[in-house]
């Protein structure tokens, strides 16, 4: 689950500064699932999946297969990136 600060109700000088954090937050996740995607599909420097599916709602699923942080032996095998409209089981409904 992604916890990020809503970009919404925040005004003023401060606007700037809660769209850095929120920013900030993002890249920080990107860097996180992509590395956790390595530790859980690749072992003995090669991958244990023949394919990866990346899916999710809202454009983190892009962000993360273009990512420079995702390792590029799992680039290669990734199959299609999917919107879906739910998260969790739902979306996997």
């Amino acid at each position: 689950m992604v916890d990020l600060p809503k970009k919404h109700g925040r005004g003023g000088q401060s606007a700037q500064r809660f769209g850095r954090i929120r920013m900030e937050m993002r890249d920080r996740f990107v860097k996180l699932s992509c590395e956790k995607a390595v530790s859980c599909f690749i072992e003995n420097d090669m991958p244990n999946i023949a394919g990866l599916v990346i899916a999710g709602f809202a454009e983190f699923k892009t962000i993360i297969a273009e990512s420079p942080s995702l390792d590029i032996r799992l680039k290669k095998i990734i199959i299609s990136v999917v919107d879906i409209s739910y998260g969790g089981d739902q979306g996997f409904s």
